[in-house]
């Protein structure tokens, strides 16, 4: 019996000892996502504001699972790894707005898909404005102050729009001025 119980106690620490190599596998695993992390963070604020360099930060390597891990760590993984794409990601050149907000719609679903909708919606909306390429059209929407993902669409949809007819009209201004067009409007 006595021999039973040391055979019993050796296995269960056999076991525990296998599961703490896997926890402490898991922990560096977390460790090296972290520092990508605030890699990440740190890194936009020493990238030029060329869009040529901006869309030069590599990709983060999609997970796989290997069966080993438990799934709440692969979970994890997942989500921080959805997180990172979400944070980093910036509107790309000859991409619009309509498809950028769909992108960060799709993130924000898998990134935080057990928030309740509400934080879905405002969290959507903060990184819809933080990833426009265009610094003017972010403030003016940041300044808004909307909540929610469709509102900042429309009206930075909007800005883009009245600052691109702003231009068009200043330039044939411009045009007619060089050539001499001037007429003057008779009340």
């Amino acid at each position: 019996m006595k021999e039973h119980v040391n055979r019993s106690i050796e296995k269960v620490e056999e076991y525990f000892q296998g599961v703490k190599t896997e926890i402490d596998e898991v922990q560096g695993n977390i460790s090296v996502l972290q520092q990508r992390i605030s890699d990440l963070k740190i890194r936009p604020n020493n990238i030029p504001a060329s869009p040529e360099v901006m869309y030069s930060i590599p990709m983060v390597k999609s997970l796989t699972s290997d069966g080993r891990t438990s799934w709440t760590v692969f979970k994890t993984q997942f989500d921080i790894f959805y997180r990172t794409e979400l944070k980093t990601r910036r509107q790309k050149p000859g991409e619009n707005l309509q498809a950028l907000a769909a992108d960060v719609a799709r993130l924000i679903s898998v990134a935080y898909a057990e928030c309740s909708q509400d934080v879905r919606d405002s969290l959507s909306a903060q990184y819809f404005v933080d990833a426009i390429r265009y610094e003017d059209t972010q403030h003016a929407t940041r300044v808004m102050d909307t909540k929610d993902l469709k509102s900042d669409l429309a009206y930075s949809m909007k800005y883009e729009t009245a600052k691109t007819v702003s231009k068009t009209f200043r330039n044939q201004s411009e045009i007619n001025r060089d050539r001499g067009w001037y007429w003057e409007r008779k009340s």
